[in-house]
């Protein structure tokens, strides 16, 4: 299914990804794949990923608009809802999935914010 751009440009998404593998690979943060989907299903990802990240994330993330915020829960929620990608066990897992599949679909003009 081709999925149509969407305003977040790929730099942001890229910084969230690399912050979400730093956290998998500190290994402090073991985020319950069930509480990842609760926060999506209500589009608190972004919320939920600056409350579970450590605060030196917190100035990279503010990078984010709101505009980006809620395009990134409404992607995500969609994903949660229609997508399966093989992420079974770990919740920053499937956050970083969700991110590169997010990064596939940015829009290249760089109409984003």
């Amino acid at each position: 299914m081709m999925k149509p751009p969407h305003p977040v440009w790929r730099s942001k998404l890229a910084s969230l990804a690399w912050m979400l593998n730093q956290a998998i690979d500190n290994g402090n943060y073991d985020v319950e794949i069930e509480d990842v989907r609760k926060a999506t299903s209500q589009r608190r990802a972004m919320a939920f990923i600056r409350e579970t990240l450590p605060s030196r994330f917190l100035r990279e993330l503010s990078a984010f608009t709101s505009e980006d915020d809620r395009a990134v829960n409404k992607w995500f929620e969609a994903l949660n809802r229609d997508y399966h990608i093989h992420v079974k066990n770990h919740g920053l897992c499937l956050l970083v999935a969700w991110t590169i599949d997010m990064m596939q679909h940015a829009d290249e003009s760089g109409a984003g914010k």
